[in-house]
């Protein structure tokens, strides 16, 4: 029976159901295609069907001329779209501002084989869900192997080694958490931890195809000897998992490099500026003594100049949060504010009100009553003491050994992220060695200070303003007690 072509004038074959039945098309992607673009492309079946997939993404400039030999770098507004949308799962700030395609038709003569090597070898299929594939566009995912679990995956790099890249491809790693070999991050946080600047201030991420061919899935934490499993001829590739997934593959033919991303973002103007807000928290005595030692930097007028650039770069961030220009952020600014300090990940309602009622606008007011006067806008004067705030309450949780995750560890041992009073005065007593007595009047100071959410307990971020009450409590108590003993004292000498 003679073959029927593609009613879309592509020249392929139609296809054919599992019952024999021939349909109008080659695939769906081409119907899709024809409909929607006017043009003819094909799905990852429809190639193999083909030619074995070895002809480039119907998308590419240069499947024109395949099989004539080729090199192109293609730019325009559709892979920067694309790219964006990438990145702004995680850096939602970020936006791609130059992208290329590498189409190199060499690169892609070694991809496609080593694809249609592991195809033969049926690998079994990985549940790994990578998070590119839910911003990827519709031929960017169609045209994807999933029988050889062939992803899109992001790595970070310079400039120099992504030109290289692009022509000759990866070499791997010497090591790293797990062991040799070349890595991928599906986390554009986690890529841009090795992404270097260009002389236009913008960073270098690549998205690849990789096709991971058979995975082995590593347990949750470093393994720096991992790639032990190279060598079993059924594992082509690794996935562990430390602040982020990380897949790592041994041979560069399961690569193509396919584009080559320039993205910038607001974000990382704020977290260059803010990281003076650590500064905030160093002890008067320690600026003096760097001053005393003849630090330059320090001086007058430095100082003068250091304040004067860094008020103009806190208001153009300001003005940049500030997308209704009313002079103040409200909390979908402040949401986004803090997200980017975060490197992405948005903080928690509590949190957000937290620092909203910490630095919102207003007088100054009588302790407990922060949450009622204060409102729940951030002005420009303001800036700065949100994000200190952030920064403090950031830094009493940033590892297993700081204080807050020593007391919360300690004194919350169901991790509910809350003391309640019971808790709270057990905390208080241990602050003083386990043998003051806490009472009740001691606790509502406390609260009445500290309970910036007013729930009638301590949270996470509350923990530093229930300390600093505490010792301000002891102080008081203190002064109380020695005034007594003066006024007593001034009794005995009268009646004498």
């Amino acid at each position: 029976m003679a073959s029927v072509l593609c009613q879309n004038g592509c020249g392929r074959d139609c296809g054919k159901g599992a019952d024999g039945r021939v349909f109008p098309t080659c695939c769906k992607s081409c119907a899709y295609l024809k409909k929607e673009r006017g043009l003819c492309g094909h799905d990852i079946d429809c190639d193999i069907r083909a030619n074995e997939a070895v002809c480039p993404p119907w998308y590419w400039k240069s499947a024109a001329v395949w099989p004539e030999p080729f090199h192109e770098e293609v730019g325009g507004e559709y892979v920067k779209e694309m790219g964006t949308k990438i990145l702004q799962r995680r850096l939602p700030d970020w936006k791609v501002v130059r992208c290329e395609r590498i189409e190199d038709a060499v690169l892609w003569d070694k991809y496609t084989a080593k694809r249609a090597q592991l195809r033969e070898r049926s690998v079994a299929k990985a549940n790994i869900q990578p998070e590119t594939a839910e911003s990827i566009q519709y031929s960017a995912n169609t045209t994807l192997d999933h029988r050889v679990n062939e992803v899109w995956l992001l790595h970070g790099t310079s400039e120099e080694a992504a030109k290289a890249i692009s022509h000759s491809n990866f070499l791997p790693s010497s090591g790293g958490c797990f062991g040799s070999g070349i890595y991928f991050a599906d986390d554009a946080r986690k890529s841009n931890q090795y992404a270097s600047r260009t002389a236009e201030d913008q960073k270098i991420m690549l998205l690849c195809r990789v096709a991971l061919g058979g995975v082995k899935v590593l347990p949750e934490g470093q393994d720096r000897s991992a790639d032990r499993f190279a060598a079993d001829p059924s594992i082509d590739s690794i996935l562990g998992t430390t602040d982020a997934k990380e897949f790592v593959v041994y041979d560069s033919a399961q690569i193509y490099p396919e584009y080559i991303m320039c993205p910038t973002g607001e974000g990382e103007l704020l977290q260059k500026t803010f990281l003076d807000a650590d500064a905030e928290l160093e002890p008067r005595w320690q600026l003096s003594a760097k001053r005393d030692a003849g630090s330059t930097l320090l001086g007058d007028e430095a100082e003068t100049q250091a304040q004067e650039q860094r008020n103009a770069t806190l208001k153009e961030i300001f003005d940049r949060l500030d997308d209704n220009g009313s002079g103040s952020l409200d909390r979908t600014e402040v949401r986004s504010l803090l997200q980017q300090l975060n490197k992405g990940v948005q903080p928690t309602e509590q949190e957000l009100t937290f620092v909203m009622k910490m630095a919102g606008e207003g007088t100054s007011v009588e302790p407990g009553k922060r949450a009622e006067t204060r409102s729940l806008e951030i002005g420009k004067d303001n800036l700065m003491q949100a994000v200190t705030c952030w920064r403090v309450y950031q830094s009493s949780f940033a590892d297993e050994k700081s204080m807050g995750s020593i007391l919360f560890k300690k004194f919350d041992p169901d991790e509910t992220g809350y003391l309640e009073r019971d808790q709270l005065k057990a905390m208080l007593s241990d602050l003083e060695g386990g043998d003051t007595d806490v009472t009740e009047d001691d606790l509502d100071f406390v609260l009445d200070q500290a309970d910036v959410l007013q729930d009638g307990k301590i949270s996470k971020m509350e923990l530093n303003q229930a300390i600093a009450a505490w010792y301000q409590r002891q102080s008081l108590l203190h002064s109380e007690e020695t005034a007594r003993g003066q006024s007593n004292a001034s009794q005995c000498c009268v009646l004498s």
